[in-house]
């Protein structure tokens, strides 16, 4: 259970990175159980209720309320996590074994944080799928993503090349909304983004198995 919902971080909203954006945006999570097993589990509390990502130019780090941080660097095909309990995971995002069957525009009257948004949706390879509201005014590099195979980031944000400020995630065990409520357009400071150089770092085994799809 521990590994299937750990695999649920490298599903974070997809404004992993802005090459035009530079500052922090907070998330907060929102979760529907849809499957027996693991009703009663406190997602919130297993998985976080609130993301805060800072970007830079180069890197991004999204920081959860439950102490779990992960850093995506652009220049590599991994992803570093570091938990409470020590643990620090190095993830391949360069694969996965589900893959995008067809993106699509859908209608969307939402507006967050004074930005009206465009919307997609998103259909796998595995029977699940997840909608993107984006704002077209925070940009996004294609091009800092063009390893990143995991959940088909590559692809979406070729496709729409801006950040989502709202993400619906239909999986098989659990739905997952990520909303944003703040943003602040800043020169975020770098030391925030180096990780202690000393941490003896763990490969993570493949958690494309856990992955119900972004």
């Amino acid at each position: 259970m521990k590994s299937l919902l750990l695999g649920a971080l490298l599903l974070a909203p997809l404004s992993l990175y802005a090459q035009n954006f530079e500052g922090i945006i907070k998330f907060n999570l929102e979760y529907e159980i849809t499957d027996a097993r693991i009703i009663g589990t406190d997602l919130n509390k297993e998985l976080g209720r609130e993301i805060t990502s800072y970007y830079s130019k180069t890197k991004k780090l999204d920081r959860y309320n439950t102490g779990v941080t992960e850093l995506f660097n652009s220049s590599e095909t991994t992803s570093r996590i570091r938990e409470p309990n020590g643990s620090n995971l190095i993830i391949n995002v360069a694969t996965d074994s589900v893959s995008i069957i067809k993106i699509s525009d859908i209608p969307t009257n939402e507006v967050i944080l004074g930005c009206p948004l465009k919307a997609i949706l998103v259909q796998y390879s595995d029977s699940t799928s997840t909608e993107l509201h984006y704002c077209e005014a925070l940009k996004v590099s294609p091009s800092f993503f063009k390893n990143y195979k995991l959940s088909g980031y590559d692809q979406i944000i070729s496709r729409i090349k801006s950040i989502p400020l709202k993400t619906y995630r239909k999986s098989i065990l659990y739905n997952t909304i990520y909303t944003a409520v703040d943003k602040k357009e800043m020169k975020v400071d770098k030391t925030i983004f180096n990780y202690p150089k000393d941490l003896e770092w763990e490969v993570s085994p493949d958690f494309s198995c856990f992955i119900q799809a972004v």
